[in-house]
């Protein structure tokens, strides 16, 4: 068997746009633009989750709102 993966890219989040204010139980929009910063072209499937955190670091603990795929 002969696996070829894809050659890297370089997907980056450019910007986040999240509500202003929102309470318990409120449904929000969140919105994020990802940007490839490489020269290679994206093929495949990739998965974006957001997570609801205490702090600006991703740990275990952290809530898990949502997630996507996308295929190219």
């Amino acid at each position: 068997m002969l696996i070829e993966l894809p050659p890297p890219a370089d997907l980056q989040v450019d910007s986040i746009t999240v509500p202003a204010e929102a309470y318990s139980g409120d449904p929000v929009t969140i919105s994020w633009t990802v940007f490839n910063r490489s020269t290679e072209n994206i093929t495949g499937l990739w998965a974006d989750a957001v997570y609801l955190s205490a702090d600006a670091t991703w740990d275990l603990g952290d809530k898990l709102i949502g997630a996507c795929s996308r295929a190219t």
